[in-house]
């Protein structure tokens, strides 16, 4: 008997691609890695500041697959 696990789709069905908050305050590098991340297929959401951050997690929280944060920005 197979076994899938609950995140893997059936046979047939199309997954959402995963989604990545990324945050960043350097806006250069911001325009980079949602570009790159959205090359390789992912939904990405771009925040150029914590509250933007938040504003955006809290309103979708099971939104994210993962969050890329620049931890020395100001605010974190």
């Amino acid at each position: 008997e197979a076994h899938q696990s609950d995140n893997t789709p059936a046979a047939g069905e199309e997954r959402a691609p995963a989604r990545i908050l990324v945050v960043d305050d350097e806006q250069q590098l911001l325009k980079i890695l949602t570009r790159y991340l959205a090359r390789l297929g992912y939904g990405v959401v771009a925040a150029s500041s914590t509250e933007e951050a938040w504003e955006h997690i809290e309103a979708a929280p099971n939104d994210y697959a993962l969050a890329l944060i620049d931890a020395t920005m100001p605010g974190m």
